[in-house]
């Protein structure tokens, strides 16, 4: 009997050999397929980092020409807005005693108070200030965007 339990433990080693090298077959096997995903993962961030360091030296590139064009443009005035604003005085033949541009502001000096407020509205024109010394009165409107 000792013998046939024997034979059958020597019989059964190999098969615990065998499942012992299956199992660790596939674990490796497990272990590898993450590490390939894990890869995988790691090389669409890289690519997502690059592409995220393309858009953001293109930010930056754009930031700078906005802010070269508005220095550029900031103390420009267009012609158009003039015209706006002299249209707006002569539809309600105002009569001015001095008009000034100055850093976009127009500043006009009349005797009389007009109502002509809401249409510099319609034309973006904003009033930054009004004073009244000596009789005259000084609007300063500037262009709005």
């Amino acid at each position: 009997m000792a013998f046939v339990c024997g034979i059958l433990l020597a019989l059964a080693y190999p098969l615990y050999l065998y499942t012992q090298k299956s199992f660790y077959e596939n674990e490796k096997t497990k272990y590898e397929n993450l590490i390939k995903k894990q890869d995988d993962i790691l090389e669409q961030v890289k690519i997502n980092q690059k592409q995220n360091q393309e858009f953001k030296k293109l930010q930056e590139e754009n930031e700078l020409k906005v802010d070269l064009l508005q220095k550029f443009y900031a103390n420009t005035l267009c012609y158009k807005d003039f015209y706006d604003f002299l249209k707006v005085l002569n539809s309600h033949q105002a009569y001015i005693e001095a008009l000034h541009v100055k850093n976009n502001d127009f500043i006009i000096e009349l005797k009389n108070d007009y109502e002509f407020y809401e249409d510099f509205k319609k034309h973006h024109f904003v009033l930054k200030n009004k004073e009244v010394n000596n009789g005259k009165i000084t609007l300063v409107f500037e262009k709005s965007l």
